[in-house]
């Protein structure tokens, strides 16, 4: 009950109390005046006057009982008895509450809801208050990720930022960037458009392009705001200036699971861009281990979407961003194979898977001992531990190799009879 209800409450007893008081005062008189039939005293019949003891005492029958008595029927023997009233029964009423008790009580009511409200002013203060007293205190008080990105953005965006406070910023923003409803304010706070500018600095465009790769990765809102801000063409100039893994990086993340986006890296003639750069004297392993993954990536989930029978909206997407033949065009049937003669076994493994996607559209047979010499190399190292369990992992790059060579081998014999 709120201190406004309580208030009211007690002003209504005020005025009942004000208006009623002699009344109430009557009703809870201790004795009454006993109702004696005085018109007829001459018939009364002489009786027998009750002589009170302390405690309760048997009345007979022809005892008269005295005013101011107290009488009661013993449950047990069914008789009457009677005593005089104690003490505690003596004393008047005794009204607990009077007028100006309640009138009291009321302005005491008033006087802490008063100090209530005083306390609370004091108690909350507005932020900048606190901000002040944290400043005071060489403290900064607790801010949200969203906040803190559009700090870096600004500080990013100013002009007496140095070279490195811009490098530093380009750094926590792709930490905070990973998280998917920063990544969506990051769009709001127009930050895209500045990540693609600062690809065309030669000095800039790696830190730039891994944070725009964070925002980018699974986050449809972020892969529509780049793909308005022109953000595959950015993309394919900074790898042809040499941006490497990181542009791919970013690249990839703005092409996958988006036809639209994967439309406009066809009519920029993004396969040929990439064949370029992994051709490049100085394009290293893992950058052209970026490429093969991201192409080979890219035709699986075009396969998928086409076999998918319920969703045609899909299907109709995806029928307008065929890779493969450009995938063919700009010589990557070539170029993959060699990237077998790798004695890393993580390059060799999604080199294999790569080859899988692409066998029914390159010609391979050239590969074949290879690919059995391989064969060979999995199948001892998969009994290499032990003779009766073999090891998963080579157990698996056996297979690709195997299934490679029956494909290739059968579509040769195949091609010989026709």
């Amino acid at each position: 009950m709120s201190l406004t209800t309580i208030y009211i409450l007690l002003s209504v007893c005020i005025v009942a109390l004000s208006s009623g008081e002699r009344a109430l005062a009557d009703v809870v008189q201790p004795e009454t005046k006993a109702n004696t039939d005085t018109n007829d005293s001459s018939e009364r019949v002489s009786q027998k006057v009750f002589k009170p003891e302390k405690h309760w005492k048997v009345l007979q029958p022809d005892e008269t009982v005295p005013k101011g008595l107290h009488v009661r029927i013993n449950l047990q023997t069914g008789k009457k008895e009677a005593k005089p009233p104690g003490e505690s029964d003596k004393k008047p009423y005794d009204k607990k509450y009077t007028t100006e008790k309640l009138t009291m009580y009321v302005k005491n009511i008033k006087n802490e809801a008063d100090s209530l409200n005083t306390t609370k002013k004091q108690t909350f203060r507005d932020m900048s208050a606190i901000e002040k007293d944290f400043e005071h205190l060489h403290l900064k008080p607790v801010k949200s990720e969203s906040y803190t990105i559009q700090e870096l953005l600004q500080k990013f965006r100013s002009k007496t930022s140095i070279h490195e406070e811009k490098q530093r910023c380009l750094k926590e923003m792709e930490f905070l960037l990973h998280q998917y409803d920063v990544a969506r304010d990051f769009v709001k706070m127009r930050g895209v458009r500045d990540l693609l500018n600062a690809l065309n600095d030669t000095t800039l465009q790696s830190d730039a392009a891994l944070a725009l790769g964070a925002a980018l990765q699974g986050n449809p809102t972020v892969q529509t705001a780049a793909l308005g801000a022109e953000g595959v063409h950015s993309l394919l100039v900074a790898l042809r200036e040499g941006c490497g893994p990181h542009c791919v990086f970013s690249l990839s993340s703005l092409l996958r699971q988006f036809p639209k986006a994967q439309k406009s890296f066809l009519h920029e003639g993004g396969a040929d861009v990439l064949s370029k750069v992994f051709s490049k004297a100085e394009a290293s392993q893992k950058l052209k281990m970026k490429i093969v993954t991201l192409l080979s990536d890219l035709i699986v989930e075009r396969n998928q979407a086409m076999q998918n029978q319920q969703d045609n909206s899909l299907k109709r997407s995806y029928s307008e961003v065929d890779l493969m033949p450009s995938v063919i065009k700009a010589g990557f049937c070539e170029k993959i194979p060699r990237l077998l003669n790798s004695r890393n076994e993580d390059v060799r493994e999604k080199v294999l898977n790569a080859l899988h996607v692409l066998v029914n559209h390159c010609k391979l047979d050239k590969l074949v001992p290879h690919l059995e010499s391989l064969r060979s190399h999995y199948h001892f190292r998969m009994h290499e531990e032990s003779l009766s369990v073999p090891d998963e992992y080579f157990e698996g790059l056996f297979k690709l190799a195997d299934d490679l060579v029956k494909h290739i081998t059968d579509v040769n014999h195949t091609h010989a009879e026709l």
